[in-house]
């Protein structure tokens, strides 16, 4: 009798031996599992807005790849429209249209007009091709050229526009650079020759 208790047990301790081990080898499985998770990653795109994965350099796609847009008109506010498509331009910040700029010397000039009269005449019933960055059913945010000058660039360089917040791409911070260091557009001491005639300001 003792002996089968004896053998009881024995065969008691072994189970027990057993199921500790499986049970400390999940254990230790579990963890290594859930830390190969990716963490959750919060969606703040706007309603509306499809989700644009890129890098901080827009991707650069060949010109004959590139969505064109046709018959361009320039809206009150600066931004593009193509049929139903409305356009920001990426990268610049242009003066609302009743934007007064004052010359050294204390003449005001409308130079918020000025730049929506440059910018129109680049690109009025023109054709662009767009290297498209976000888009919705109505709007898009894009790189865009005419024939082959890069219209947020031109803008910048020729100083009818301003470097858009956040935006750091060299290309971009060199044609700001540049019209600032040549005195012209926005930053210049009065309008064009032709434009208009500055007021004195008082």
């Amino acid at each position: 009798m003792r002996a089968r208790l004896c053998a009881v047990c024995v065969m008691l301790k072994g189970i027990v031996v057993v199921v500790s081990f499986i049970i400390s080898a999940y254990s230790q499985a579990v963890p290594a599992q859930e830390s190969t998770k990716s963490p959750a990653v919060r969606d703040v795109t706007p309603p509306g807005m499809i989700r644009a994965y890129r890098t901080i350099e827009p991707t650069v796609i060949p010109e004959s790849n590139l969505p064109k847009f046709s018959n361009v008109q320039v809206l009150q506010d600066g931004t593009l429209r193509s049929g139903t498509k409305t356009i920001q331009l990426y990268g610049v910040t242009l003066p609302e249209r009743k934007k007064l700029c004052t010359s050294s010397r204390g003449f005001r000039w409308t130079c918020g007009v000025t730049a929506y009269v440059a910018l129109r005449n680049l690109v009025q019933s023109q054709s662009i091709a767009c290297n498209i960055l976000s888009e919705s059913e109505k709007h898009v945010l894009a790189q865009c050229k005419v024939d082959q000058t890069d219209i947020s660039v031109w803008l910048l360089q020729e100083g009818w526009a301003e470097l858009a917040p956040g935006v750091n791409e060299k290309l971009y911070a060199n044609a700001t650079a540049l019209a600032k260091t040549n005195a012209v557009g926005l930053w210049s001491n009065g309008p064009p020759d032709g434009v208009d005639k500055p007021q004195k300001h008082r």
